[in-house]
């Protein structure tokens, strides 16, 4: 029986590598315990909106996820006495910010920091569908610009000017950070915004509920 595993085309090692023959630490934990189980695992990198397009289409049976209020229609998360069970999880992730060099903007780990009182609200770049950003930026009161399809294009854009701050996983952040043209004129904030855990959702009546006991 196959299953089908939808993954988001980002690259954050050690736990995505978005690359076929090299699998990270969450895509080898898929493919481990699907075999265990008897199925044929077929995983499919694609951007985020896409896999959930193709879960709710039934077109794969699982994708990842953070369990946030946005994504808990998806399908059935792993719990443990009605709250996520972390002892299933497959990545750990960080959002952090990053800002142009000579921004006063700063995050102190609560709250947003160098805004004048009459500023008008930041806007912060975030990758297209990516919900685990989305969603607290907004509860921050924030504005948000997914236009972005890649991490590229979003550090593109506040390169620009065209956003005050950008928000992705660390590894994606630090990984772009590292071209000449991007590390002397963008700078990563040291606080993150929000640690996150990752699962393995299954399509709804895809199997019972996953519950530990």
């Amino acid at each position: 029986q196959p299953w089908r595993v939808c993954l988001p085309d980002l690259q954050a090692p050690p736990y995505l590598n978005n690359a076929a023959q090299r699998l990270g630490v969450s895509e080898r934990l898929l493919v481990d315990a699907g075999e265990a189980a008897g199925l044929a695992v077929q995983l499919s990198r694609q951007p985020i909106r896409r896999c959930r397009q193709l879960m709710e289409l039934a077109q794969v049976e699982s994708t990842l996820a953070a369990h946030i209020p946005s994504n808990l229609s998806l399908g059935q998360f792993p719990l443990h006495q009605g709250r996520p069970d972390t002892l299933r999880r497959v990545a750990h992730l960080r959002l952090v910010w990053v800002r142009r060099v000579g921004s006063r903007l700063d995050w102190d780990g609560q709250r947003l920091l160098g805004l004048a009182p009459t500023d008008a609200p930041p806007l912060v770049g975030v990758r297209r569908s990516m919900e685990s950003a989305i969603e607290p930026v907004l509860a921050l009161g924030l504005r948000v610009d997914e236009g972005a399809f890649g991490t590229a294009q979003l550090l593109e854009k506040l390169l620009a000017g065209r956003v005050d701050l950008a928000l992705g996983l660390e590894e994606e952040m630090r990984q772009a950070l590292r071209a000449p043209e991007l590390r002397e004129r963008l700078q990563l904030l040291p606080r993150p915004l929000r640690q996150q855990d990752c699962y393995a959702v299954l399509a709804p009546g895809y199997v019972k509920p996953l519950t530990r006991t």
